[in-house]
């Protein structure tokens, strides 16, 4: 009996285990994302044609990397039947078959235009992280009986998304400077490095890559 327990205990503690190292995986492909999403907003507005085709290419690979994940973890409990329920939620909500509705809940794009067009692509994956998690809601605020608008967030991550693209659009950036590309908070509206010597740095990049293909041109 004792050794039925103790392979009990030990069979939970290994499930635990592989959930956790599900957890920290996915959890780092989000951050990836989050960032990347960050920066392909920046580069739009920046019309940096560069930027935008590099922080494209960052999310269809991590797009690869979520899939490859999803395939490669340790499925948790009770996932299979709950996407089956949110594919058939999501279906008439954002106009696709139930089957391509469970990819776009899983964070896979769908078709190639939201892929040539970066503004497309942007909002696509904006509409992915946010559209379904904020509630307009009205607080009672503690003490009295004052109502004050608000949004309930379910997810700590779609408050994150809606903070940093809603709230306070122009708050929170990512270096860009390419060899760098921190996320940082804005001290100035216009503000495009972490630190303003990442600036001269991207200048003289440039200006090293534009000579080297005036040179190819000759």
């Amino acid at each position: 009996m004792a050794t039925v327990v103790r392979n009990a205990i030990k069979k939970a503690e290994n499930s635990d285990e592989e959930q956790q190292k599900r957890k920290n995986v996915l959890k780092a492909i989000e951050g990836r994302r989050f960032a990347a999403l960050v920066d392909l907003r920046d580069a739009i507005n920046d019309h940096n044609d560069e930027r935008k085709k590099r922080a494209s290419e960052t999310l269809d690979r991590i797009h690869r990397d979520a899939v490859r994940a999803e395939k490669e973890l340790p499925a948790i409990p009770g996932a299979e039947a709950y996407e089956q329920q949110m594919a058939v939620y999501l279906s008439p909500l954002v106009r696709l078959p139930s089957q391509e509705a469970r990819e776009h809940f899983r964070g896979k794009r769908t078709g190639p235009k939201a892929k040539e067009d970066h503004s497309r692509l942007f909002a696509y994956e904006l509409a992915c992280n946010v559209g379904l998690g904020p509630q307009f809601v009205h607080w009672i605020r503690k003490g009295s009986d004052a109502l004050e608008p608000a949004v309930y967030c379910p997810f700590p991550d779609v408050a994150r998304y809606l903070y940093t693209f809603y709230i306070e659009p122009n708050k929170i950036a990512v270096c860009g400077l390419q060899s760098c590309q921190k996320m940082f908070v804005r001290r100035k509206f216009d503000q495009r490095y972490c630190v303003p010597g990442h600036g001269g740095s991207n200048r003289s990049a440039r200006s090293r890559k534009k000579k080297a293909e005036e040179q190819n041109d000759d």
